[in-house]
This record gives C-alpha cells, structure tokens and sequence, in this order.
C-alpha cells in the first residue's frame, strides 16, 4: 500500500511558537494512503494520544493490505517521542455487521485519556449500515477489551451515526452521544449512553433516547 500521507504532531507555547523540530513529529510508522477520519486527546502530561484510519480505498486493497485497516493509535510524550512501542491497531477486519474479514469505511474517530496512560477510541464504520465501537488501550498500547471492541448503541435498524461526541465522566469511562437515523443521510433521532472503565454499558443496551 502506497504510503501517500504522513501524520505528524507539533506542539505550542502559550505564545504559538512551535516546541518541537520544525515540521513537528511524525506519529506514524505505518503507511498511510488517508489519515481521515483522524482524533486526539491530550495524555494530561504534555503529550497526546492520537487515533486515525489509514485508509478510505477499501476496495482497491489487496487482502493483505486489509489486515492493515480499522484504526491505528500512538501517544506521544511532551518532547514529541513515542510511548508505544508500536502502533495500537484497533477494530481490524470488523465490518458494519460485526462479521470478520470484511470492512466498511470509517467515518469517526473520537479518543479520550484518563491521565494514567490509558485511553478510550471510539471509531465509527460507515458502508451498509453502522458499527459504532470501543475499544480501551493500556499505558503500553495493548487493547484492555475484547478485539473487536463494545459495540455502542446496537440498533439494528439504524442506517447512519453522525456528530459522535464523547467526553469523561470523571471516573475512567466516558458518556457518548449520537444522532441516529434510519434512513441514510436523515437523522431523526438522538441517543446518549455511558459506559464504564471496563467497558460496561450503563444506560440500557440501545442507549437512552433524548431527543423530544
């Protein structure tokens, strides 16, 4: 796979001026034909934590360039060095249905860090239908949960899944919510749900519809 982008990082004084070499740090090790959709956080000490999907050309790829999709994901410390000692993979070969061996393109990345070296992504696939899903990396980059991640929301009806947010609820899990629809490209209703630092849904299996 043809290595078309490379995503880097830079850090910035209070004033705007740049910390790290010009150019900033490379985060990547692996190719990248499309860092799109890309997502971040900050590690609470400096650094961050990023995520990002390092192709959209699915299927102009050959089978063992598939083995390299789902998300990838690398921390990086105040100075711009790296703190895994590889790249996170995260979601691989886990399509819109939850089948193996078949993928959809990714349309949200959403990461959040709980400080200790830790973080939650959240990725969302988009082709036939939705898979929103979790997954919890280690201080070492290590996936804490089961491979294909907690699916969110799991309404299967639902077509599409825009305006992902996603934030701490203070105690190592997070509180996402959603705007569902289902018929593509019309979103008629809006879902929250939180989940805890083991990846226990706490609000209903489908979430908890707030919309009026």
């Amino acid at each position: 796979m043809q290595d078309r982008f490379q995503i880097h990082a830079q850090r910035l004084s209070p004033d705007g001026e740049p910390l790290w070499q010009e150019g900033g740090v490379q985060v990547n090790t692996l190719p990248v034909a499309s860092p799109y959709p890309l997502g971040m956080a900050s590690d609470g000490a400096g650094g961050a934590v990023m995520a990002w999907h390092p192709s959209l050309s699915w299927g102009e790829l050959t089978m063992e360039e598939r083995d390299l999709q789902g998300l990838r994901a690398q921390s990086v410390d105040s100075e711009g060095r790296h703190q895994w000692p590889e790249e996170a993979r995260l979601f691989v070969g886990v399509n819109v249905s939850g089948r193996v061996g078949s993928g959809g393109a990714m349309v949200a990345a959403r990461v959040v860090a709980d400080g200790s070296g830790r973080a939650i992504v959240i990725g969302v696939f988009q082709d036939s239908g939705p898979l929103p899903r979790a997954q919890k990396l280690g201080p070492e980059g290590e996936l804490l949960w089961e491979e294909g991640g907690v699916q969110l929301f799991p309404d299967p009806q639902a077509k599409s899944y825009e305006n992902l947010q996603v934030i701490s609820d203070g105690s190592g899990g997070v509180i996402i919510v959603a705007e569902a629809g289902r018929r593509f490209f019309y979103r008629d209703r809006i879902y929250a749900q939180r989940m805890d630092s083991e990846g226990k849904l706490l609000w209903m299996d489908g979430g908890v519809r707030v919309d009026p």
